[in-house]
């Protein structure tokens, strides 16, 4: 995209000269300051409407702000897990293992 297509994209397509006349491009736009507007003879409104498109384009680069993961629980020896399920033998499924496989439990 290049600066007159956004500035169309804003219905602000009246500036398209004054950008392209001093050089202001897509990689130049998110520096753009209140005073360069200014210089630039944009109305008010015209004005606010370029900030707050510069602010949204701004917001969308940005990575987004993820909460940090837990690690993963390290399992220690001996620690027991539920079984899910029934068992080939229809025992229930949410016991320990040493539980539902008695003696043969540390096999597993």
């Amino acid at each position: 995209m290049d600066v007159a297509t956004w500035l169309r994209g804003l219905g602000l397509e009246r500036h398209e000269t004054a950008f392209r006349d001093n050089l202001i491009d897509l990689d130049v736009i998110r520096e753009l300051t209140e005073s360069d507007l200014e210089k630039l003879a944009l109305a008010l409104g015209d004005h606010k409407r370029v900030l707050k498109a510069v602010a949204a384009s701004l917001s969308m680069l940005e990575p987004a702000a993820t909460a940090p993961t837990a690690a993963p629980r390290a399992r220690g020896k001996g620690e027991r897990w539920p079984v899910k399920g029934l068992d080939s033998r229809g025992a229930r499924g949410d016991a320990p293992c040493s539980e539902v496989y008695g003696d043969r439990a540390h096999a597993l």
